[in-house]
């Protein structure tokens, strides 16, 4: 990103602040002073020699780019051929060895420019593609009309395009121009030859040649002043702001936020509009208000591009403050520079003037800001037009502020042996918080008369441009040291996932100024009882961007919602934040129809719908559960894609490849009697000795005579247990008869006839007993033709999380 230098008109509000507020300054002051910061700031800045790239001492207005391939452009206006004259000119190169090095002598874009810090300005569309539009002068050119000038050469050469065509009436100025994704637009005021009546412009390329007729967006009969523009990410829309007319007690400011025709928003009442977007579409508008009589500067924003914009509120009330520049960063922060005056006596107790550079940030959509942070203060016996000549801010992705400023030659820093009558032009860098800054570094000789002008940018590797005007001796360019600092970022930035699911990102630590160190990952804000996980918690961040898997995983009774979690990288006294979005949703669904009957060798299709619930959307895999051995699921497809809020479609292919094996109990036999056999060896047993028991007792306590008696009881009870014995062994005289089956044949003991078929097979009858031996039984029916039926569970899966969407009966006959 780029800025240039607030013009010193820009700053002529300076005049009317400072006389009321001088003491609530100081008190202002003091407590930026007074509060300490919790962290240092980047320490050992460094810049190259700076180089003068015009070799033209009336060479004015620098404007600056850099391509991501790394050239720097620095185009200015200079000396013309023609009398009256200004001529634009270009020159690209790179910085090595502590020196920029030209690529070429400066190539002339254009030889009539008008001579002004905003007649030109200038962007790097592509590596090694640069675009300029500016404004032509009284030269050889139809005066006063816009133009486009186009370089895919890296600016050995240009193509001129008129945008204007000499407009009936009018005279062009002020350009701002934006290319994004080769989308290339401008937006320049025209006003009407000698009146203030003023109309804001816009026009957009449609070929390397030709650009659309100028669309009209705004107009003033008492012109128009601070002409602001920015670009809204990703929309193509351009927001255009500003006052109309340059009276503080009478002007109002105005805001289109596209260029479709939509009708100017009223802000309010105010002069001087600064406007800066974020990437959510999100507009903030600074400004000098009159409030109850009072003028200070004041802020108003919206919520999106469609939302209303809040009434203009006092930025630090009471505060006698001058915004030199507004800004946000990569990051969402809102980022003021603001200079203010406060009164004191030096040592000998004279009484002289302060004012003071201070930095202030909002990290919550200009609801809050930080304490003012001091960065420099100059005091001087003759305050004249206020002690800034001009100031530039830029802001890192990493959150780190650079800040230059030209002091004019009445003031002196405060705290340095900077000798009184020669000017001063330095530098100053903020830690990754914005919570204090570097000591000031000077950047070029003071002894040169005054600078004016300066345009500031960055690189992709973490470098500062500076380009400026040194009155009376050229266009100068520098380059200071990378921030040793790392960045991380995280893809994608919002997931979704089920209860019970995880969230996967893929988090990216990319170092630059040689940054080496090991950063320690963890999370904060998580959702109740969810978890996160990292394939390594601790890495070194390089160059190149160092890879680090972050799994956050919600708890299967998270409620719905949308969390955000905040991902912190600490190495040092250096912390980067990442805030990653997860929103828990849900699955719903239903499978039709719920059953089939499905032969072996044949399949059934079945209808799966899913819908979203709670904003939830992500691939999602579909599977079956409970399917038995035989039996298969397809799904087609298996893995569909569910939009938030939305719904999905699948076709179910049950196929049957054999009749499933299904576990039965045996059935409780039927109620009949058991074969005496069983049994009576054991009854015949305790019979023969309970007698032979007997027997030894007569004998001892009897007469000899009885003797003979009982033995031959005792004989006659042992052979009929013996005799009852063989007969149990030798088969039943009748055979019992079997379930189902028939009654076994007796007497020649044939075999006995098998059970009928047919439902469950009965058990066989008892053979029967005869001379012809012991027949078999009858053997039982055979399985009678049954059918199985089994359920089937349809589940989507997702993030690790398993969702049933139905259940299926699947009958195979």
């Amino acid at each position: 990103m780029h800025a240039q230098a607030k013009p010193r008109e820009s700053l002529n509000s300076q005049r009317l602040l400072r006389r009321a507020y001088l003491t609530p300054a100081a008190i202002l002051l003091v407590i930026a002073v007074c509060v300490e910061p919790p962290l240092r700031a980047q320490s050992n800045v460094t810049f190259t020699t700076p180089a003068n790239v015009s070799n033209d001492t009336t060479a004015s207005s620098p404007q600056l780019a850099v391509d991501s391939a790394g050239n720097a452009y620095v185009a200015y206006a200079g000396t013309s051929a023609v009398q009256f004259n200004r001529t634009l000119w270009i020159v690209r190169g790179t910085f090595s060895g502590s020196i920029f090095r030209p690529s070429a002598p400066p190539v002339e874009v254009s030889p009539d420019v008008y001579d002004s810090f905003d007649a030109f300005s200038i962007v790097a569309e592509a590596p090694c593609a640069i675009d300029l539009a500016y404004t032509t002068g009284n030269g050889s050119r139809p005066p006063n009309d816009l133009f486009l000038a186009q370089s895919t050469d890296c600016g050995a050469t240009f193509t001129n395009t008129n945008i204007t065509n000499n407009m009936p009436g009018y005279e062009s100025s002020a350009p701002h121009l934006f290319a994004e994704n080769g989308m290339v637009q401008i937006v320049w005021v025209s006003s009407a030859l000698h009146s203030l009546n003023a109309t804001i412009f816009f026009a957009q390329r449609t070929s390397p040649t030709s650009f659309t007729t100028p669309i009209a967006v705004g107009s003033s009969v008492n012109g128009i002043y601070g002409l602001g523009a920015f670009a809204v990410p990703s929309t193509g829309n351009i927001d255009i702001g500003w006052a109309d007319t340059d009276d503080v007690r009478t002007a109002n400011i105005w805001l289109v936020e596209s260029d479709d025709g939509t009708p100017p928003i009223l802000i309010g009442s105010g002069w001087e509009p600064q406007l800066a977007g974020d990437s959510a579409g999100n507009v903030y508008v600074s400004l000098v208000g009159n409030v109850s009589g009072t003028i200070g500067w004041e802020l108003s924003r919206s919520t999106g591009q469609a939302g209303q914009f809040t009434p203009p509120q006092p930025l630090f009330p009471g505060q006698s403050i001058t915004v030199a520049q507004m800004a946000v960063d990569a990051n969402g922060s809102l980022n003021f520079l603001m200079v203010v005056p406060s009164e004191g006596q030096d040592a000998a107790g004279n009484s002289d003037e302060e004012q003071t550079l201070l930095f202030s940030r909002s990290m919550d959509n200009a609801n809050t800001f930080s304490n003012p942070v001091p960065i420099v203060s100059y005091r001087s016996y003759l305050p004249g037009d206020g002690a800034f000549a001009g100031t530039a801010m830029v802001v890192h992705s990493n959150g780190a502020a650079d800040v230059a400023w030209t002091a004019n030659s009445d003031w002196v820093r405060s705290g340095a042996t900077v000798s009184a009558g020669g000017p001063d032009f330095a530098f100053s860098r903020s830690n990754d918080e914005g919570t204090v800054f570097s000591a000031p570094v000077t950047i070029a000789d003071i002894s040169i008369s005054a600078y004016c002008c300066i345009a500031i940018t960055t690189d992709s590797a973490g470098h500062t441009l500076l380009a400026w005007q040194a009155i009376g001796n050229g266009v100068f360019v520098t380059e200071s040291s990378a921030v040793s600092d790392f960045t991380i970022t995280a893809a994608p930035a919002a997931q979704s996932v089920l209860p019970g699911g995880a969230a996967n990102f893929t988090l990216t630590l990319t170092a630059s100024g040689g940054f080496s160190n090991a950063a320690n990952l963890t999370c904060t804000n998580l959702p109740p009882g969810a978890a996160c996980a990292f394939n390594s918690a601790s890495i070194t961040p390089s160059s190149s961007g160092s890879n680090v898997t972050l799994a956050i995983t919600a708890p299967p009774t998270l409620a719905q919602g949308n969390y955000s979690v905040t991902i912190s990288a600490a190495s040092g006294d250096i912390t980067q934040t990442q805030i990653v979005q997860v929103a828990v949703g849900g699955i719903a669904g239903s499978v039709a129809p719920t059953s089939a009957t499905v032969a072996v060798g044949s399949s059934a299709a079945f209808a799966v719908s899913l819908n979203s619930t709670g904003g939830f959307s992500g691939q999602v895999n579909l599977a079956c559960n409970g399917a038995p051995s035989g039996v298969s699921c397809n799904f087609s497809p298996a893995q569909v894609s569910v939009a938030a809020n939305g719904n999905a479609n699948s076709t179910l292919t049950v196929s049957v490849a054999s009749q499933p094996m299904v576990s039965m109990a045996s059935p409780p036999p039927e109620n009949h009697q058991q074969p005496l056999s069983r049994d009576l060896p054991l009854v015949s047993a305790l019979v023969a000795l309970f007698a032979a028991l007997s027997a030894f007792s007569a004998m001892r306590r009897v007469h000899s005579q009885r003797r003979e008696l009982l033995l031959g009881l005792a004989c006659f009870a042992a052979v009929l247990v013996l005799a009852v014995g063989l007969i149990s062994c030798g088969g039943a005289t009748t055979a019992s008869t079997g379930s189902n089956g028939s009654t076994g044949t007796s007497a020649t003991g044939t075999t006995g006839t098998s059970g009928s078929s047919g439902g469950t097979g009965g058990s066989g009858g008892s053979g029967g007993s005869g001379s012809g031996g012991s027949g078999s039984g009858g053997s039982g029916g055979s399985a009678g033709g049954n059918s199985v039926t089994t359920q089937i569970t349809v589940q989507a899966q997702s993030g690790g999380a398993t969702v049933n969407v139905g259940s299926i009966s699947i009958t195979v006959p």
